[in-house]
């Protein structure tokens, strides 16, 4: 009498296709990723909107000349950030060391320039291209290009 209990074991279910179960995993698996990046993009454009208002560093060098063998740089302060420091790091070619240009404290909006002697950096003839090294009061750090010429 193997039918007198007929729902305590009812004939199992057959599949016939089991391919569909590791592609819910596969797609589960990639929107967790998508989500995890998408949660990344926008907390680094919601962070950078906050801080972008904030006051970023920035300058210009305003002048660059040679006359006499004596280069002289005149650097700006455009951004919200004072500049701490300024030095010459290229000229015609990278130099062995930097070469302090401005040493004083330039506040927001102000300009500073100075002389330097660069017969002893070059025998190239002018127009010269030079990098200054630019360093904020909050430590970050820019390189600012220009063509030094007569």
């Amino acid at each position: 009498m193997s039918t007198r209990y007929p729902d305590l074991y009812p004939p199992p279910e057959v599949q016939k296709e089991r391919k569909h179960g590791a592609a819910h995993i596969t797609g589960e698996i990639v929107l967790v990723i998508l989500t995890i990046l998408l949660t990344v993009v926008v907390w680094k454009f919601v962070m950078g909107y906050m801080t972008w208002g904030s006051g970023a560093p920035a300058a210009a060098i305003q002048g660059a000349n040679v006359a006499g063998g004596m280069l002289t740089v005149t650097i700006q302060n455009i951004g919200a950030v004072p500049i701490q420091n300024a030095s010459l790091v290229y000229l015609n070619g990278p130099l062995a060391r930097p070469v302090p240009l401005i040493t004083a404290l330039i506040p927001p909006g102000a300009s500073a320039g100075t002389s330097l002697d660069v017969a002893n950096l070059t025998r190239a003839a002018p127009p010269y291209t030079i990098m200054v090294r630019v360093v904020y009061a909050n430590n970050s750090t820019q390189v600012l290009t220009a063509t030094a010429g007569y």
